[in-house]
């Protein structure tokens, strides 16, 4: 066999290899590349829904959209917004008051607690780190990262 097809062959077999793994590995649902695309989607969310959740921790890891839903019924949209560290300021109250459907029955629940009112929770930092990123940096983590995914470091 000549060296060229001994080149040859070993791209080919060495493409392969690297897509039966890129597709039998399994999908890291909590790779950083993942949770950032998550924080995105949800600060740069379409003004498309007609129930809108706000808070803070307690309320994005402990309201779930789609559960209200089934107690309401109906053809409702519904979207949890809550942040880490969510601080009850006008700026974050527009900022959920802006996802709402125009001209449709809206409904906007709110997950209050006492840290909520602090100064600490007023900052909203984390809210912020994602609300206040570039149009360009929001399309490349939104629209890049799923073809970008395959390249995540992986641990078997």
């Amino acid at each position: 066999m000549k060296v060229k097809h001994k080149i040859g062959i070993s791209i080919i077999l060495v493409m392969c290899a690297f897509l039966s793994i890129h597709l039998l590995k399994s999908s890291a649902v909590n790779s950083p590349k993942n949770r950032e695309r998550f924080w995105v989607k949800k600060a740069h969310a379409p003004a498309t829904y007609n129930v809108l959740i706000g808070g803070d921790s307690r309320v994005y890891r402990g309201v779930s959209p789609e559960e209200m839903l089934k107690e309401v019924g109906g053809e409702f949209a519904a979207f949890n917004l809550g942040f880490s560290t969510a601080g009850y300021t006008a700026e974050y109250i527009n900022f959920v008051f802006s996802k709402f459907k125009k001209e449709a029955i809206n409904v906007a629940v709110f997950g209050v607690t006492p840290y909520s009112f602090t100064p600490d929770a007023a900052k909203n930092t984390h809210f912020k780190s994602y609300w206040n990123r570039s149009k360009f940096e929001v399309l490349k983590i939104t629209h890049l990262s799923p073809i970008l995914k395959m390249f995540d470091t992986y641990k078997p």
